[in-house]
């Protein structure tokens, strides 16, 4: 039985078909992907703290800072727990202040693992003239440091530049824009960080305060963000508005208490948020807040709830 063969013009339509219906499953399970970040309430009522928790669409999860040791036993590794969350592969403290590392004991001892620990040693001076309670401890830092080698955990220190997590089929990047290493407030030795998902960026700040802040609003760095975290937690020392305004965001996300950014420490930041339509998150009043960011979007959800402090 004779049959014809199909023409070369049907031959091509059937493979244009079939690639466009290929690149449409692609973007759909590109889409599809998702990096969830959540921004975990550790400062109680009367301080401030930072943790960010984040998880990747591979599995791979990044926790930046912990907060102090109460608030991540009371707050952060409940939290951990409830995300099913047993084994971090970066732990990345972003400066040697006990409010941004100070729970890497407990955690060391809660997690079932940690493979790495990013935490740069703070220039000694400088550690030395914070004499206030909750200022650089230089011998507890070699503390820290020393019980992490202990753990048989990989020490390792953070560079200017550096590529700390990448996954170049998901259009996904984690990168250190710039730490200190000179002498300086210890603030500002803090690992500034910014992740980057499509049309999608976060700008991890630390606690940058006046002089880092003015020198990178001023000089070639990456610092346009869809999303920028309030530098040294939205207080009155912090990086100043010039910086602010460099990222260009239309999100402030702020690691504080309700009772610091609604009073006189967080007056500057919270108008410089009001005078340019920025959305803003506070852990104190919000509660956890988790940000759900795909390619070309994001949403937020937050627990709409105050958490009491410890007596």
């Amino acid at each position: 039985m004779w049959t014809s063969k199909p023409s070369w013009k049907t031959v091509t339509v059937t493979t244009v078909i079939i690639v466009v219906i290929a690149a449409a499953i692609w973007h759909q399970h590109l889409e599809s992907k998702k990096i969830f970040w959540s921004m975990v309430h550790v400062s109680g009522n009367r301080f401030s703290g930072d943790a960010h928790l984040l998880e990747f669409p591979n599995g791979h999860t990044v926790l930046i800072d912990t907060g102090f040791d109460r608030y991540t036993r009371r707050d952060l590794i409940p939290y951990l727990k409830k995300r099913g969350i047993d084994h971090i592969d970066q732990v990345i403290i972003t400066h040697a202040h006990r409010n941004h590392y100070g729970g890497i004991k407990s955690l060391l001892g809660h997690l079932s693992s940690i493979d790495r620990i990013y935490f740069n040693m703070p220039p000694r001076k400088p550690c030395d003239i914070e004499t206030w309670p909750t200022g650089c401890d230089y011998l507890h830092v070699l503390d820290t440091r020393k019980l992490i080698r202990q753990s048989q955990v990989s020490l390792l220190e953070i560079e200017t530049g550096q590529l700390l997590f990448s996954s170049e089929d998901d259009d996904i990047t984690l990168k250190v824009v710039y730490v200190h290493k000179g002498e300086a407030d210890i603030n500002d030795t803090s690992a500034v960080l910014r992740l980057v998902y499509g049309n999608i960026s976060v700008l991890f700040t630390g606690d940058i305060n006046q002089q880092i802040g003015k020198y990178l609003a001023q000089n070639d760095y990456a610092l346009k963000s869809t999303i920028v975290t309030a530098p040294h937690h939205g207080v009155e020392s912090a990086a100043p508005n010039e910086f602010l305004s460099k990222t260009n965001a239309d999100v402030l996300m702020v690691s504080n208490s309700a009772n610091h950014w609604l009073g006189k420490r967080g007056k500057r930041m919270r108008q410089f948020a009001l005078n340019n339509g920025m959305r803003t998150y506070v852990t104190g009043l919000h509660g956890n807040v988790v940000v759900t960011l795909e390619r070309n979007h994001f949403t937020i959800d937050h627990e709409r709830a105050m958490v009491k402090d410890e007596p």
